[in-house]
């Protein structure tokens, strides 16, 4: 049934079962035209589920239809990593043990957080930080963290300000308004709700004001299923900028050529060969979880610090090529595929020339099937004195069973003092470095070592020398059944 109210109208959706069903528009009935999704709700069949249309008011006419949707799995959400106003690191898969977290999708409206806060933040104050997260996500890059940390300075780590630089968070959501909110289930890594925080209605001298989030939150804490799963935001453009679907034959297969396929060949480090387009298409749901997540190219060093002649990080335009790529469905398109003849890659012993000194560490026997932790190999420097180290290079016996490995001088009691080698990476080392250093000392320090392996943890220069004392490694095998 369909009610005039105020300069608007309100549908009562009537159903005969309480499955699920979609509420959709056109404003004009035309033959061809795609009907737009309004809203995907649970149906009642003791009461009619109401829905106030916010923009029915500013459009001459509009149709409405409702239909039965055919049963269907939760939508997944995928991984990712994003940095936040202080540079720490967010992965949305590491908070499994919360119960609910919450995406606020805010676009280039930085001012819309303040709004955001004051709808959010008592949710989280009645369920507690431990249970739910909230997440602003907003298109940003590294020169607008100033302008948010002077106008956000309280931000706490349950409510982080994210900058989704290279926009592939967003767009790998299919978010375009904003602000548009998502309730995650760490259980499955679904969307439990999709939609507006709240809806403000004008009904002439009163206003008509619903909360679907809220509601939704409620709900699903309290172990129901929403009523409401996906609502239109009915907000503004989030600023993202538009993409056309990039060739696979002339844009991504160069870009997986030039970034994924040395380590992706066959005899390679990496598990699996990139070395044909329905290779890429099977596995273009991981690979697009992996670049979010910041996991793949494996390259951790932060580019406003200092850029190195081998950074394996892709640009933020590759990032959104390769998202626009796969979510529009992978497609082949024209062209010749270029993979499998690039894919024919042939190892080099030693790809930054023959080294002056060579450690080895003792014979490894690896199962196999299954997981292999961390192995430590203590091993001597074969410097009697200080030298400046130029470059490193690990070279596997096996590639197809080591999956990485890190180096770092002291000895077994400093390597327990580094949790276990987890902050053997470069990045980490020069934290307590850059807040006291000028950026000429910073970049100076950098380029005595070009390699990522190694670590220091206090500011004077000496702990970047290799001196005689000994080393440590960490190498993680991976198990891989061998003919």
């Amino acid at each position: 049934f369909l009610s005039p109210v105020g300069s608007t109208v309100r549908l009562d959706l009537n159903t005969s079962t309480d499955e699920a069903y979609v509420l959709e528009s056109q404003a004009e009935l035309m033959e061809g035209e795609e009907w737009e999704p309004l809203m995907q709700f649970r149906g009642n069949t003791s009461k009619p589920v109401q829905f106030v249309d916010p923009i029915c008011g500013t459009s001459s006419q509009r149709y409405f239809r409702l239909r039965k949707l055919l049963a269907q799995g939760p939508r997944e959400v995928s991984n990712f990593r994003l940095l936040d106003l202080q540079g720490e690191a967010h992965e949305l898969y590491y908070n499994w043990p919360v119960k609910g977290i919450v995406l606020v999708l805010g676009g280039t409206d930085f001012d819309g957080i303040a709004a955001s806060n004051e709808l959010l933040l008592p949710l989280q104050e009645q369920y507690g930080e431990d249970a739910l997260l909230i997440w602003h996500i907003v298109l940003a890059d590294a020169a607008d963290r100033d302008v948010l940390q002077a106008r956000y300075p309280n931000q706490s780590a349950s409510t982080p300000i994210l900058l989704d630089v290279h926009q592939g968070v967003t767009r790998g959501l299919g978010s375009h308004e904003a602000p548009e909110a998502i309730l995650v289930d760490p259980r499955q890594w679904s969307m439990v709700y999709r939609g507006p925080l709240e809806i403000r209605t004008s009904l002439g001298e009163e206003e008509h004001v619903i909360s679907p989030l809220a509601d939704a939150v409620h709900a699903f804490m309290e172990g129901k299923e929403p009523v409401v799963s996906h609502l239109k935001p009915f907000g503004a453009a989030n600023g993202m900028e538009d993409i056309q679907t990039p060739s696979y034959a002339s844009e991504i297969a160069p870009l997986l050529i030039q970034n994924c396929v040395p380590c992706h060949s066959e005899g390679n480090i990496a598990p699996w060969s990139m070395d044909s387009h329905a290779v890429i298409k099977e596995f273009s749901g991981l690979i697009k979880s992996a670049v979010l997540a910041g996991e793949m190219p494996p390259w951790h060093a932060e580019p406003q610090y200092r850029d190195f002649s081998n950074d394996k990080a892709l640009s933020v335009e590759e990032v959104n090529q390769l998202v626009a790529w796969i979510d529009a469905g992978a497609p082949r398109g024209d062209g010749p595929d270029p993979l499998p003849e690039a894919s024919q890659v042939v190892p080099e012993d030693w790809p930054m020339g023959p080294p002056d000194h060579i450690v080895s560490i003792p014979l490894q026997r690896i199962p196999a099937q299954g997981s292999v932790d961390y192995r430590y190999f203590v091993v001597q420097s074969p410097f009697p004195r200080n030298v400046w180290l130029k470059a490193v290079d690990v070279r596997p016996g096996d590639r197809s069973v080591v999956h990485h490995c890190l180096v770092f001088k002291g000895n077994v009691l400093e390597l327990l003092a580094l949790r276990g080698g987890l902050g053997g990476f470069l990045p980490v080392m020069c934290r307590e470095w850059n807040r006291s250093h000028s950026l000429t000392e910073r970049a100076r320090g950098f380029a005595k070592v070009t390699s990522y392996f190694f670590r220091c943890t206090t500011p004077p220069m000496e702990k970047l020398l290799l001196t005689g004392r000994s080393w440590v490694s960490t190498w993680l095998m991976k198990s891989r059944l061998v003919n």
